[in-house]
């Protein structure tokens, strides 16, 4: 049987460079591919439990599965097994237990758990992040922040979650324009960011700028004064696995949790608390990253569409290409 990641490239349900950022981002955060395509947004949680369940041929457990489990039925099973093994029993039926697990094929879980209950196990299929959440939810085992963020995510709908991109309301529309407008006329590189902050600001609690020196990023520029003086010394690595790397090297935004390995660390001190989930994108000029625009929620989830941020991050690029052809066309 082919391994899950090229299955799911023969099924045409993701490309091979897709599959290639998602192992490259394994390897930095750790988790299962399914769960990193899930993050990088290459896969719905629902197609990917669906499609386990046809890899693994056997029946999945969909979010109502998970909904409402009865005491009897969890107290088979104690949160230490739980927690170890990645499993949530959610039907009991006289002496057999359903139970929800990332890995049906680990038999030894398995008999261990037919001894343990004296009952027959049925195994169905579930993601990763689907287990996780029930398991916060039944035996209070927390997940990591880096799950909260995708499952939000997930499951939000417009009624619940409001969109907000450049023509999903009056305020966002009239901020775009003023945004656009204001980039036409930069004549300094500070003008480019704040041109285009008040839109941003109706999309994420904190934002800043980096810009690419070689192989670090510097802080350069914040909404406050306060902001600009802390990032004036603010310094990330480039040479070290990060999202700021991945973003750089895939010339594509990221959006996910800000894990706690070093590169990432002295972000995370500026900020404080760290973000339940961020967004990172590359600002190129002439196939050049020369800066980084960065924002989250803060303990919030970000709106479900950025479209509207990436549209304007993009004319943000075009404003650098023209002041630097005007530094140059005034140099000669």
């Amino acid at each position: 049987m082919a391994r899950l990641g090229e299955a799911l490239v023969e099924a045409g349900q993701i490309t091979k460079d897709q599959l290639a950022k998602a192992l490259e981002r394994q390897i930095i955060f750790g988790g299962r591919i399914g769960t990193n395509l899930v993050e990088l947004g290459f896969l719905s949680e629902e197609a990917l439990t669906k499609y386990l369940a046809q890899y693994h041929r056997i029946p999945y457990a969909d979010a109502s599965c998970l909904d409402q489990i009865d005491a009897e039925t969890l107290a088979a099973i104690t949160p230490e097994i739980a927690k170890r093994s990645v499993i949530i029993p959610f039907k009991k039926d006289r002496r057999r237990i359903h139970l929800a697990t990332v890995d049906p094929l680990d038999f030894k879980v398995i008999d261990e758990l037919r001894f343990i209950t004296e009952c027959e196990i049925s195994p169905y299929i579930v993601s990763e992040l689907r287990v996780l959440l029930a398991m916060e939810k039944y035996y209070q085992i927390d997940r990591s922040l880096r799950y909260v963020s995708v499952l939000r995510r997930q499951s939000a709908t417009p009624s619940s979650e409001p969109e907000i991109t450049g023509g999903e309301s009056p305020q966002a529309a009239a901020a775009y324009r003023d945004a656009v407008m204001a980039l036409t006329d930069v004549g300094l590189r500070d003008d480019i960011p704040r041109s285009v902050y008040p839109y941003l600001a109706l999309q994420f609690q904190r934002a800043c700028f980096f810009i690419v020196k070689g192989n670090t990023l510097q802080g350069w520029w914040g909404p406050k004064e306060e902001d600009r003086q802390a990032l004036a010394t603010l310094q990330l690595p480039l040479t070290a696995p990060s999202v700021f790397h991945q973003a750089i090297e895939a010339k594509t935004f990221y959006r996910g949790p800000l894990i706690a390995v070093p590169p990432h660390q002295p972000l995370l001190e500026y900020l404080k608390t760290p973000p339940l989930e961020a967004y990172i994108s590359p600002i190129p000029v002439r196939n050049k990253i020369v800066s980084i625009f960065y924002g989250d929620g803060g303990a919030s989830p970000l709106p479900p569409d950025l479209d509207g941020a990436q549209r304007i991050l993009a004319k943000a690029a075009l404003a650098f290409e023209i002041l630097l052809l005007r530094t140059k066309i005034l140099e000669t």
